[in-house]
């Protein structure tokens, strides 16, 4: 293979593209092989006769792929340390739960007063157990 030299503008912007690509693929594996089963998410199959070993081989070959751009164009990957991941989840977990007072959906309509008390609290006793994480 030859390998190409492109300015670091492109090369930068490539790296993303195919970044959110190979982001993309890993999600779609991911459901394929373990589909999400919580409390509100629950992915539902409602693809007939769904050829999961066609999505697996299509992906390899999807990485194959990545990997010869990626070699040919020098395009720079990325390393995420997980502790990383974990603390920029828990921040947004933060963030979204502190947003989730009676006080605070206010642009929803006024939350119902009988309820605000009890609502707090359950968020307050949640926001407890999100502290453990």
């Amino acid at each position: 293979m030859n390998k190409r030299t492109l300015p670091e503008n492109h090369r930068r912007s490539i790296s993303s593209s195919v970044y959110v690509i190979e982001k993309m693929v890993n999600d779609i594996e991911r459901v394929l092989t373990h589909p999400e089963s919580g409390i509100l998410i629950k992915t539902i199959n409602d693809v007939k006769d769904i050829d999961v070993e066609h999505y697996r081989i299509t992906i390899s070959n999807i990485r194959n792929e990545i990997k010869r751009i990626t070699e040919k164009y020098n395009l720079k990957g990325e390393e995420i340390p997980l502790s990383r991941i974990i603390n920029s989840r828990k921040a947004k977990i933060w963030e979204t739960i502190t947003d989730t007072t009676s006080r605070k959906m206010k642009g929803y309509s006024e939350f119902p007063k009988d309820l605000s008390a009890e609502f707090d609290e359950d968020i307050a006793s949640f926001k407890k157990v999100l502290d453990t994480l």
